[in-house]
């Protein structure tokens, strides 16, 4: 079942290269994503993942600079790490989807 931003953790596996997972998902009955139908659509919402991740990790850069160290800071410091983890993780993604594109 697709996550939140439309992912299952077969896609995840296959668009990260980490062949071993992605062999066992398969090998449990794991599915892709219903909700790309084609190469590009895939290719498109990737490319949107990355762009509201880079979006939201810089209003949360802004916020986290304009408040401080107050306990809301400290809040919205994890909430930044957590978005610029998304952002590098859906950038490895879109490389990796790139990559397998190329030589399929």
């Amino acid at each position: 079942m697709p996550n939140s931003q439309g992912l299952t953790p077969l896609d995840v596996a296959i668009m990260t290269n980490n062949n071993p997972i992605a062999k066992l998902l398969l090998k449990a009955g794991g599915k892709e994503s219903p909700h790309f139908v084609s190469v590009e659509s895939r290719e498109a919402h990737l490319g949107s993942l990355v762009i509201e991740a880079e979006r939201r990790a810089g209003e949360l850069a802004a916020q986290a600079q304009r408040d401080g160290l107050s306990l809301e800071a400290c809040d919205k410091d994890k909430q930044l790490r957590a978005w610029e983890w998304r952002c590098k993780l859906y950038k490895r993604m879109t490389t990796g989807f790139q990559h397998a594109r190329e030589y399929a």
